[in-house]
């Protein structure tokens, strides 16, 4: 299977760049935090996924484009695909989850 779009975009200079930017915002955040689970919606092909269930908490990763979810599992070992859960959803019910998420703040 061909490189995923946004693998190939965070790859970049600017991807990188963009990418420890928000590692910041999500260290801070779990580190000033108990987290046992995340929800990753639009997870893409795990840039944030994969890391943070390699800290051992438990992630669902929610994504509606096929290809990147292939790609996710395509890069996680027997351990990670048990500590990682996958789902795609519609466009709709991705909007539903933001909405939601939001006012359970």
């Amino acid at each position: 299977m061909e490189d995923y779009y946004w693998d190939i975009a965070n790859a970049t200079k600017m991807g990188e760049y963009l990418t420890r930017k928000e590692w910041d915002v999500i260290d801070s955040f779990l580190e000033n935090n108990n987290i046992s689970n995340c929800l990753d919606i639009g997870c893409g092909s795990g840039r944030f996924s994969i890391p943070i269930s390699q800290r051992g908490i438990d992630v669902v990763a929610i994504d509606n484009d096929p290809i990147a979810l292939l790609k996710l599992k395509e890069k996680l070992n027997e351990r990670e695909l048990q500590l990682l859960k996958e789902m795609q959803i519609n466009y709709h019910l991705k909007i539903l989850l933001l909405i939601v998420s939001y006012l359970l703040k």
